[in-house]
């Protein structure tokens, strides 16, 4: 496993750096209102790095106050090149409500999706394939999981740094071979009927869920770069969304993203998720 950069390795001013920056600058305002935040104010720049994500090059436009049908907002409108363009964006819930593109729609929020946090932990083992299964049977369009990485390189799913809690064995993940971790049984501690269950690989995870839901990485431990290039070859790193849980991972993971002209759009989630997200979003803007 690689060490830790210091800083965020700089990135020149590219179409797709400052998507980078707009996406991590999105999810971070909503993590800060989901988190019961009210220390900071969705500025005119906040608002047009927010519309970056369908808009490219929206700095250029222009961004007032407004009110959205009792929301607190803006109206941005202007044009970029030939195409005129408006949209609302909600600086309640900082999101891209909608944007017209000479006057025809052009992107409108999606609404809410239903993620299967690391599949689903009341109705089979958590992280199992089994897990993920039930969560897109009960209607996930994302499920979590914890990705750590084996002695050997593989990815595996576990939550915890111990492979104790969810198999009632010893030992470290990263201490063990993959071959080991599959001798393990990852489902009597739940329920006699899953005692045929074992630890999935992340390739396992994906294969299961493969055209139903949406990978959401919640990367413990293991090669960055590798992860990141496993996702792409299956065409899914502009799909997926991420979790890093430490300033430096969150660094070499937005570093490996950006290298590779990739997006992420979930990063941080300690208490101070919204300073941080936001240094790191201007900081990727500004180099």
């Amino acid at each position: 496993m690689p060490h830790a950069t210091r800083g965020i390795t700089p990135v020149t001013h590219s179409r797709n750096t400052r998507l980078l920056a707009s996406l991590l600058l999105n999810v971070c305002l909503g993590y800060a209102w989901a988190a019961g935040a009210t220390d900071f104010k969705l500025t005119t720049s906040d608002a047009l790095h927010l519309l970056e994500r369908v808009v490219p090059g929206a700095s250029a436009l222009e961004a007032t106050e407004s009110n959205l049908k009792g929301r607190a907002g803006f109206r941005v409108a202007g044009k970029i090149g030939s195409d005129r363009y408006e949209a609302e964006i909600d600086a309640e819930v900082p999101r891209v409500i909608s944007v017209l593109k000479n006057g025809v729609r052009h992107y409108e929020w999606p609404g809410v999706f239903a993620v299967g946090h690391r599949g689903t932990v009341r109705f089979a083992p958590e992280n199992t394939i089994s897990a993920f299964k039930k969560a897109i049977e009960l209607g996930a369009h994302v499920v979590e999981m914890d990705v750590r990485g084996t002695k050997d390189g593989h990815f595996v799913i576990m939550h915890d740094a111990t492979v104790f809690r969810t198999t009632g064995a010893k030992g470290v993940v990263s201490e063990l071979t993959l071959n080991e971790i599959k001798q393990l049984d990852a489902g009597s501690s739940f329920g006699p009927e899953f005692a045929r269950e074992h630890v999935p690989t992340l390739e396992e995870v994906l294969d299961a869920i493969a055209g139903k839901a949406l990978p959401d990485i919640d990367l413990k431990a293991g090669d960055i770069p590798k992860l990141v290039d496993l996702l792409r070859e299956r065409g899914l790193l502009e799909q997926s969304r991420w979790l890093a849980a430490t300033r430096a991972f969150c660094r070499r993971l937005l570093t490996s993203a950006a290298e590779r002209r990739s997006s992420v759009l979930r990063c941080l989630r300690s208490r101070t998720r919204w300073s941080l997200c936001r240094k790191a979003s201007t900081r990727l803007w500004s180099t």
